[in-house]
């Protein structure tokens, strides 16, 4: 199962780049995954965080000319995830998508209930990035 979520933003593509490819903003909104990051943490290009399921990773592969995002997030207690993700120049800011890959030994209902608080987490990000005190 493969979920992609996206969300319109009325901010640059500059600002929401420089912001969404920067670890360290992470848990701002991405309340219900990243709960904090260690700046001190980067091991082959992985950041330590806590996630409310325990310690985990981060790891960006960004391309600012193709407008990627690319991360693996690795939870504490599930599986690696590989989440392609793409930021889109709009006429009116810019469109960001995320693209979900149901790990094979989670269940529907869980991964159900993850994308659920995805939603969130974007509306977050709109919120942060619409605002002009970022």
């Amino acid at each position: 199962m493969t979920k992609t979520k996206t969300i319109n933003i009325n901010c640059g593509f500059d600002k929401a780049y420089d912001f969404l490819s920067d670890p360290q903003n992470w848990p701002q909104f991405a309340i219900h995954n990243v709960l904090s990051i260690e700046a001190e943490s980067f091991e082959n290009g992985y950041y330590r965080i806590e996630t409310p399921r325990g310690t985990g990773a981060l790891k960006l592969f960004c391309s600012r000319e193709l407008g990627i995002l690319d991360h693996e997030l690795i939870d504490a207690n599930e599986a690696a995830w590989k989440v392609p993700a793409r930021i889109v120049p709009t006429e009116d800011g810019c469109h960001f998508m995320m693209t979900f890959t149901k790990p094979e030994l989670m269940p529907h209902d869980l991964f159900d209930q993850g994308m659920l608080l995805l939603d969130e987490e974007l509306a977050q990000l709109k919120i942060i990035l619409e605002t002009n005190n970022h």
